[in-house]
């Protein structure tokens, strides 16, 4: 039975809001997370048909080891027992125009010797540019493991890198070391959906630094195991989750925040409203233009998002491993990155398109029936796709259209590599970037909130406190990237924030 009043209301149940819920509720806090959905975990979920298990949108985990934030996160929730990460360490295949190669994803020594023998003239240059990603690699981990104010103060003393490189993208990184146009694109693939010219710099060194530092973890069971332990751990502490109902309205007064309204009408009071919803959800609909400042305003439509994706889901019955098929394989059909990202952003999906297969079952064998494996293919895709995919004219017919087409056209080159793969396909599924939106509410389905430019990565992100008094954020909108184990970072943030300020109460 819900109560009329809690300390803490999370809007949102995406891994930030549980954490952050679970660290607030193990304080002693009275803690109500509210989701639309009718399940927990947003794009960290799964779900299953024709027993076979599929994961929504992530795929892996990071910082599962003792030391990590995840690690540390379910050992302080004492729930850290009743899960199981399997570490990936399963070699990846990368396909090029003309070449391709294979490497495990903890061990980047051996991809290096790899790229060295097919680019020999840039050996000295690849050993430079490692130096450099290292250097800031080292220092982020000094960042995070003794971030104080008086370091801060000193920053471009204590951390020269991070302060050097702080507003370069990977390009510009890469034409200081390296002439080939090929070994460029090679080296500056990583999960995010702009091309090298905006991307991060530092977003790449915090990728290279979790996947060599950290490895890779994938829960037993589909991610949905993953989510699940949050909950677990919320539940364990008092704290409540409400599924399947939507919150229509943040309450203020006085530049205080009072409570939530849901959409049946009921008005619940909080101390504390924590949004672990997309900015222009969280203030544009539930808080309300008019509680902000026009420079705050301003600051929010200034942002970018980041590109949204059209994922495929297979249940296939044939013997992968018969194939060799290495479990995730990231094909690049052209090495102008650049030029396929102005097609996208032009809202078109480029004819020869970039997309990624995973075979979650050669990892995890429990997520397909016996003889059977999931395969699940990932491309970027716009949301403003033939006018939002003809919902604006074509309805609903348009739409399916428009899905059934990317459908064959992904399966088609898929079967370049998985031979006769059409004639196997026993179960088949889509999401589009509206049915991420529609899902998650995350604005026009934006796969990692926002994109991950030098602009909008640390400090350029959204703060934690808002100028609302007692509303707080969380999630891939913040400070400091997105990623699982950078949203846990700012629940862990938000958490802290919350249980000093009731001390000093």
């Amino acid at each position: 039975m819900i109560k009329e009043e809690y300390d803490v209301i999370v809007i949102g149940a995406g891994i930030g809001g549980l954490a952050c819920a679970s660290l607030l509720a193990k304080a002693g806090m009275q803690v109500l997370v509210v989701e639309q959905s009718s399940r927990p975990g947003g794009y960290v979920g799964s779900f299953k048909k024709k027993g076979f298990t599929f994961d929504c949108a992530a795929h892996f985990v990071t910082g599962c080891h003792k030391n990590g934030v995840i690690g540390k996160l379910l050992r302080e929730l004492k729930v850290e027992r009743e899960i199981k990460f399997i570490k990936v360490k399963a070699p990846v295949r990368f396909i090029f125009p003309d070449f391709e190669f294979s490497f495990s994803l903890n061990d980047l020594e051996g991809a290096e010797r790899i790229i060295k023998e097919r680019f020999p003239q840039e050996a000295k240059n690849l050993d430079r540019y490692k130096e450099t990603l290292d250097r800031i690699g080292q220092e982020i981990i000094k960042v995070g493991s003794s971030f104080s104010i008086w370091k801060m103060s000193f920053f471009p003393l204590l951390f020269p890198s991070l302060f050097k490189y702080r507003n370069y993208t990977v390009r510009k990184l890469m034409d200081e070391h390296f002439t080939d146009e090929r070994l460029k694109t090679i080296l500056s693939i990583s999960p995010v959906t702009v091309p090298p010219s905006k991307a991060s710099l530092l977003m790449a060194a915090v990728l290279k630094v979790e996947s060599q530092e950290a490895g890779i973890y994938y829960p037993k069971g589909g991610m949905q195991s993953f989510t699940n332990v949050l909950v677990r751990g919320l539940k364990k502490y008092k704290g409540e989750l409400l599924l399947n109902t939507l919150i229509t309205k943040i309450l203020i007064d006085k530049g205080k925040v009072q409570g939530v309204k849901l959409a049946d009408g009921r008005r619940i009071k909080a101390t504390y409203v924590i949004s672990n919803a997309s900015l222009q959800q969280t203030f544009y609909k539930l808080v309300g233009k008019k509680y902000l400042k026009k420079r705050f305003i301003k600051k929010i439509e200034g942002k970018e998002l980041s590109l949204s994706c059209f994922i495929l889901y297979l249940g296939i019955d044939m013997d992968l491993k018969s194939l060799d098929l290495n479990f995730r394989i990231n094909v690049y059909p052209t090495y102008n990155t650049e030029k396929q990202y102005e097609i996208l952003k032009g809202g078109e999906i480029p004819e020869e398109f970039a997309f990624v297969m995973t075979f979650f079952s050669l990892i995890d064998p429990i997520t397909a029936p016996k003889g059977k494996h999931a395969l699940i293919i990932t491309t970027a895709a716009p949301y403003h796709y033939h006018k939002d995919w003809g919902t604006g004219d074509g309805g609903e017919v348009e739409y399916r259209r428009l899905k059934e087409n990317i459908i064959k056209r992904m399966v088609e080159k898929a079967e370049k590599i998985i031979p006769d793969l059409s004639f196997h396909i026993i179960y088949q599924g889509a999401a589009t970037p509206l049915t991420l939106e529609r899902e998650t509410l995350n604005t026009q389905g934006a796969i990692y909130g926002l994109a991950a430019t030098p602009k909008q990565i640390g400090p350029g992100r959204f703060k934690n406190r808002t100028p609302i008094k007692g509303l707080y954020l969380v999630g891939h909108y913040t400070y400091v990237a997105h990623g699982i184990g950078a949203v846990t970072h700012s629940a862990r943030a938000v958490a802290n924030m919350i249980v000093k300020r009731e001390e000093r109460r």
